[in-house]
């Protein structure tokens, strides 16, 4: 990698005086060349497809290394002139809104950049469409001195992103990559922010989001609009109205506020909390009286701790017998309440998971906490009724990261799954 040395992007940014913030990072094959590579585009225009589809085969299979791959290229295709490979390169189908992406990099004072493992007589085509700089395996018979020619691999992806933005100033973890398959996952895991395109295999659980569609411009809009919350998630931020989820839940939520207004200032105990919460929920004929969860009893729980001292509201599971409700008295001046109920709405069939915590005190530290968890919770739905999520993968990554920004911890576990439960904490 030290003989990579990088020069001035291809179009200089009028705006000069802008902070560079990011650099987009893309991929060429099957990202922003659909369904297609340069290299079967090129064969296919020197009726030679067999002989490549025959030499990728061996590559998989390791019989090839990329060195050996991209000789056997060479003496294939020989010579490319510009404007062979410009033939080659106009005829092939490509991503809508290229152009008018790398524009809007460029506009935003960011630079746009491709790195791929394909040869550059087909890559250096795309200077014309507004690309910053541009990364790719050398073809030998194009240059003179063929035997020294760096052929690239997955790694280098990573290893180039971080030293471009090394380079130009920028962190990686404010950078982005597009990609569509386990090849990109080492540029994946150099930049903060990452969208599969089309993948062929689930990538979820390794980026940011997941794009399906046939435009550039809106996979890249589709990011911003994701940086834009993850970094500001208190934008545009609305009360969430439990009425406006559905029937069940408002009904469990009500009676818990009911038992509050009842019972307030007056002895009590977790398991009196829990059982006159429950017939309040079970005197609506539309509400079961068992909850989905077994253990615990009616699939509900009612926890009491204090402010200093809040391990039973830290609880790990709902199951373990150590946070079942028990004969623990109410302390209404410095309580903690954590309450959670599973029962059905029996016209919906819908399992009506409502859980709860509420503070007593007016102790500062301890209500300023739990205002920044309330914060972190709005900010991941305004992620999902803005539409920039769109799997429940996409929706654990994005929480995970405003949990890390806000030095918070998702604690909560599944004894289902056994793993931490994003659904369970929030």
């Amino acid at each position: 990698m030290n003989d990579i040395k990088f020069k001035q992007p291809y179009h200089k940014l009028k705006q000069k005086d802008k902070k560079i913030k990011r650099v987009f990072f893309f991929d060429m094959d099957g990202t922003i060349l659909p369904n297609t590579t340069g290299l079967l585009e090129t064969a296919r225009y020197f009726k030679t497809e067999k002989e490549l589809l025959k030499l990728e085969n061996d590559f998989s299979k390791n019989l090839l290394d990329t060195a050996q791959f991209t000789k056997i290229i060479s003496k294939l295709w020989g010579i490319i002139s510009n404007k062979t490979s410009g033939k080659i390169f106009n005829k092939t189908k490509k991503m809508k809104g290229l152009k008018t992406c790398f524009k809007h990099i460029r506009k935003n004072g960011d630079y746009s950049c491709i790195i791929t493992l394909s040869q550059d007589f087909f890559t250096d085509h795309f200077k014309d469409y507004g690309v910053d700089y541009i990364f790719s395996t050398p073809y030998p018979p194009n240059h003179k001195n063929e035997y020294n020619l760096k052929c690239l691999t997955a790694d280098d992806k990573k290893k180039i992103a971080i030293k471009l933005c090394k380079e130009l100033g920028v962190q990686p973890e404010n950078s982005v990559a597009f990609g569509d398959s386990s090849g990109d996952l080492p540029i994946f895991e150099a930049v903060g922010y990452s969208i599969a395109i089309n993948p062929k295999k689930d990538l979820s659980k390794y980026v940011a989001l997941t794009y399906r569609g046939n435009s550039i411009l809106e996979a890249y809009k589709a990011i911003e609009k994701y940086i834009v919350y993850i970094q500001n998630p208190n934008t545009n931020v609305k009360t969430i109205s439990c009425k406006n989820i559905f029937y069940g839940r408002t009904v469990i939520a009500t009676a818990f506020s009911d038992c509050i207004k009842e019972l307030y200032n007056q002895p009590n105990k977790e398991i009196e909390f829990k059982n006159l919460w429950l017939n309040k929920i079970k005197s609506n004929p539309r509400m079961t009286e068992n909850g989905w969860y077994d253990p615990p009893k009616y699939g509900m729980a009612v926890l009491f701790s204090k402010e200093k001292a809040a391990q039973r509201s830290h609880f790990t599971t709902y199951r373990d017998p150590k946070y079942f409700s028990s004969e623990l008295e109410i302390d209404w001046e410095t309580g903690i309440i954590t309450g959670y109920a599973s029962n059905v709405d029996k016209r919906t069939k819908i399992p009506c998971d409502f859980g709860t915590t509420v503070y007593l005190g007016n102790d500062h530290e301890t209500v300023q906490y739990i205002e920044q968890c309330i914060f972190i919770s709005e900010a991941v739905f305004i992620l999902l009724e803005n539409n920039v999520l769109k799997t429940s993968a996409e929706l654990f990554n994005a929480a995970n990261m405003l949990f890390n920004k806000y030095s918070l911890l998702g604690n909560s576990y599944s004894s289902t799954s056994s793993i931490w439960n994003l659904g369970h904490t929030i």
